[in-house]
């Protein structure tokens, strides 16, 4: 029970911590609309009518006693889901705010930095211009097409944590995802201000991506030009998936959360997850989103925050003692 009370009582904090510190920017930023959360309570209740529904379907003939008997020998997990429900989208509401409101609080300043980092690393060249010696056209395209499916991806996250049975996953996952938005999608981010390859000509007058953009603009309808040009519009505004921010590179950090999530629980299949976290890495790169550090740093501190909150909640586990049986899901 502590360990369940401790988890849940974390995962419900950072989201009540992560809305207050949003709160003033929501208000600052036009149309405040929290669609995540929305988009949670619609998949909550679509989950509490689909029980009900199957057992007057299959013509169950006490319907409702079955019904309080799943409730109670569930409890756990229902709860589970509930917090999950709120939690999750509340903190990803909360944290796609602190990071639209980056430029309020600190000007975009940290690009040049990073490209000197880049041109240290790949002796005085961009990285782009690596990747694009080595993949063509086709290639770009794949990439593009994977790198539009994060959202995807990352919705399709969201709901399997919320739905796992096993509830010491659903902490350990819930929290890293949790902590990897808010601490770095909007703190790490707001301290290192800055906008990625494809923005440094329009935040900065530099001409330095011009031929990367040329590039890509002559492939033709990529999914990446168009949220380009979506976040440029939508500057300023409380937009669904609007905020420009470089570093450090969510995309590439929420992969390595689905990675790691994969390995835990289907570890013949973490190679899916792998590939999928390379492509990215070199998609964030290649189709001009972010330097070559964005996803280094986001990967590595995302790993470690998975670390962190696994031997925290063993160390809980350890103090609790002998597990009770009403707790079996936590097994």
């Amino acid at each position: 029970m502590r360990l369940f009370i401790i988890g849940y009582g974390s995962i419900i904090l950072v989201a009540v911590i992560a809305e207050y510190l949003a709160h003033p920017f929501a208000l600052a930023l036009q149309g405040n609309f929290p669609p995540f959360v929305v988009f949670a309570v619609a998949i909550l209740g679509l989950i509490l009518a689909s029980r009900p529904l199957y057992l007057v379907a299959c013509r169950h003939p006490a319907p409702v006693q079955q019904l309080g008997h799943d409730i109670k020998s569930n409890a756990p997990w229902l709860l589970s889901v509930a917090i999950l429900c709120w939690a999750l989208p509340t903190t990803l509401d909360a944290a796609t705010t602190l990071k639209k409101a980056i430029p309020l609080n600190e000007p975009f300043f940290a690009d040049p930095l990073l490209i000197e980092i880049d041109r240290m690393v790949f002796a005085g060249n961009d990285a782009w211009q690596v990747t694009h010696t080595i993949f063509g056209e086709l290639a770009t395209r794949i990439i593009d097409a994977a790198y539009t499916f994060w959202v995807v991806a990352q919705i399709l996250l969201g709901i399997g944590i919320i739905l796992a049975r096993d509830l010491r996953f659903a902490m350990q996952a819930a929290l890293t995802f949790q902590l990897s938005w808010v601490l770095l999608g909007a703190g790490l981010a707001t301290f290192a201000s800055s906008v990625g390859p494809c923005f440094v000509y329009e935040f900065y007058g530099d001409e330095t991506f011009l031929p990367l953009m040329d590039q890509l603009r002559s492939i033709g309808d990529l999914g990446a030009l168009a949220g380009m040009e979506y976040l440029l519009a939508s500057q300023g505004t409380n937009s669904i998936g609007a905020g420009i921010s470089a570093m450090p590179s969510l995309h590439v950090g929420i992969s390595v959360v689905i990675a790691l999530c994969i390995r835990a629980k289907a570890p013949r299949f973490q190679w899916l997850g792998w590939v999928y976290l390379a492509v990215m890495y070199v998609g964030s790169i290649h189709l001009g989103r972010h330097y070559a550090s964005d996803g280094i740093v986001s990967g590595l501190m995302v790993w470690a925050i998975w670390f962190f909150v696994n031997i925290t909640l063993d160390w809980v586990a350890r103090r609790e003692g002998p597990k009770r049986p009403s707790l079996a899901l936590l097994d």
